[in-house]
C-alpha cells in the first residue's frame, strides 16, 4: 500500500492518476483537495496495475485536509493512527490459529510531497516527516517540478537534502547489492533525491510523437522525459525495482518495531507473568536498538583500531625491508666498485709491464738492426778492397 501526503493543491491527485494510468480521481469523483474537509481524514482506493504481464493490486491511501487548518498541531495523528491500525490488523492476523490467508494492508511507502517554493522545508514538513520516519518508508518528492527552472530545482534538491540531514530525518534508504548495474541504478536515484515530479495524463503531439505532458506557451513539459522530471524513476522504483525492498523494510523494521512495542507494553502491564523471571525484556525496542547500535559502533571502533595497528605493523615491516634492501644494494654497489677498481689497477699494471716489455723489445730490435747493418757495410768494404 502507498500513502500520499501533502498540502492541498500540489498536484497529488494528478500524479496518482499519471503513475498508475488510471482515473482514480475524475470529474465524478474529484480529488481530495476539491472536496471540503474540515479535519484530516484518511481515504483508501484500490487500483489494478499490469506490469510485465503481472497484475498488481495496489492500495492508495490519501490524506486530504493535511496542513489546511490554521492550527496544524497534531495534524499527523490521524495518519499515524491509520498506519498503526494496519499494523494492528496484521498482528491480529498473525495471532490467529489459521494464518493461511493474511491480507497485507500495511503502508509500505509514504510519498511526501514538498511544495516547490525554492526555500527549503517548512517547519510542518520537518515535524511531519520526523513523526512518520520510524513508522513508514518516507520518500520525499518535489511537487509540480515544472514550476522550477533546472538550476532552481537542483539547488532546491540540495537544500532539502541538507535540511533532511540536519534534522536527522530518516528517509527511505536504498539497498546496496553486489550487482554493479543495480548499484549504478541506486546511485542514480540517490543523486536525484528528492525526486522532482510532474503529473499529467494529457496526450500532446511533440515533433510527430505522442507524449504525456503539460502544454505551456514556451513548450511542453513531458512527464516521461527524464530530462524534464524524475517521474519515470519514481514509477520504476515503486512498481519494478524497489517494491519488494519497500515491503521487506516495512516488515523487518517498521512492523517489527511496532510488534516489539506492543509485546513490551503487554508484558509491562502484567499480562505476562514471566516478566518477573526475566524471560522477556521490557526494554523499549528503540532503546534496545540504540544499545545494539552503540555496541556495534564500539565493536567497529575496536576492529578499526586493530586494523590500524596491523596496518602500522605491516607498514613498519615493509619500511624495514626496504631499508634492508637499500643497505644490501649499497653494500653490493660498494663491493662491485672495489672489484672494478682492483681490476682497473691490475689492467694498468699489466699495461705498464707490457709497455716496458715492448720498449725493451724495440730497443733490442734496433740494436740487432744496427749490428746487421754494420756487418753488411763491413762485407761491402771487403769486397771493394779485393777489386782494387
Amino acid at each position: 500500500a502507498f500513502m500520499t501526503t501533502c498540502e492541498s493543491g500540489l498536484g497529488k491527485s494528478t500524479l496518482i492518476n499519471s503513475l498508475f494510468l488510471t482515473d482514480l480521481y475524475s470529474a465524478e469523483y474529484p480529488g481530495p483537495s476539491h472536496r471540503i474537509k474540515k479535519t484530516v481524514q484518511v481515504e483508501q482506493s484500490k487500483v489494478l496495475v499490469k506490469e510485465g504481464g503481472v497484475q498488481l493490486l495496489l492500495t492508495i491511501v490519501d490524506t486530504p485536509g493535511f496542513g489546511d487548518a490554521v492550527d496544524n498541531s497534531n495534524c499527523w495523528q490521524p495518519i499515524i493512527d491509520h498506519i498503526d491500525s494496519k499494523f494492528e490488523d496484521y498482528l491480529n492476523s498473525e495471532s490467529r490459529v489459521n494464518r493461511r490467508q493474511m491480507p497485507d494492508s500495511r503502508i509500505h511507502c509514504c510519498l511526501y510531497f514538498i511544495a516547490p517554493s525554492g526555500h527549503g522545508l517548512k517547519p510542518l514538513d520537518i515535524e511531519f516527516m520526523k513523526r512518520l520516519h520510524e513508522k513508514v518508508n518516507v520518500i520525499p518528492l518535489i511537487a509540480k517540478a515544472d514550476t522550477l527552472t533546472p538550476e532552481e530545482c537542483q539547488q532546491f534538491k540540495k537544500q532539502i537534502m541538507r535540511e533532511v540531514q540536519e534534522h536527522k530525518i530518516k528517509i527511505y534508504e536504498f539497498p546496496e547489492t553486489d550487482d554493479e548495474e543495480e548499484n549504478r541504478l541506486v546511485k542514480k536515484i540517490k543523486d536525484k533525491l528528492p525526486l522532482a515530479v510532474v503529473g499529467s495524463n494529457t496526450i500532446i503531439e511533440v515533433n510527430g510523437k505522442r507524449v504525456r505532458g503539460r502544454q505551456y506557451p514556451w513548450g511542453v513539459a513531458e512527464v516521461e522525459n527524464s530530462d524534464h522530471c524524475d517521474f519515470t524513476i519514481l514509477r520504476d522504483m515503486l512498481i519494478r525495482t524497489h517494491m519488494q525492498d519497500l515491503k521487506d523494510v516495512t516488515n523487518n523494521v517498521h512492523y517489527e518495531n511496532y510488534r516489539s512495542r506492543k509485546l513490551a507494553a503487554v508484558t509491562y502491564n502484567g499480562v505476562d507473568n514471566n516478566r518477573a523471571k526475566g524471560q522477556l525484556s521490557t526494554k523499549s525496542p528503540l532503546a534496545q536498538m540504540e544499545e545494539e547500535r552503540r555496541e556495534h559502533v564500539a565493536k567497529m571502533k575496536k576492529m578499526e583500531m586493530e586494523m590500524e595497528q596491523v596496518f602500522e605493523m605491516k607498514v613498519k615491516e615493509k619500511v624495514q625491508k626496504l631499508k634492508d634492501s637499500e643497505a644490501e644494494l649499497q653494500r653490493r654497489h660498494e663491493q662491485m666498485k672495489k672489484n672494478l677498481e682492483a681490476q682497473h689497477k691490475e689492467l694498468e699494471e699489466k699495461r705498464r709491464v707490457f709497455e716496458e716489455e715492448r720498449s725493451n723489445w724495440e730497443a733490442q730490435q734496433r740494436l740487432e738492426q744496427q749490428k746487421l747493418e754494420a756487418s753488411r757495410t763491413l762485407e761491402k768494404n771487403k769486397k771493394k778492397g779485393k777489386i782494387f
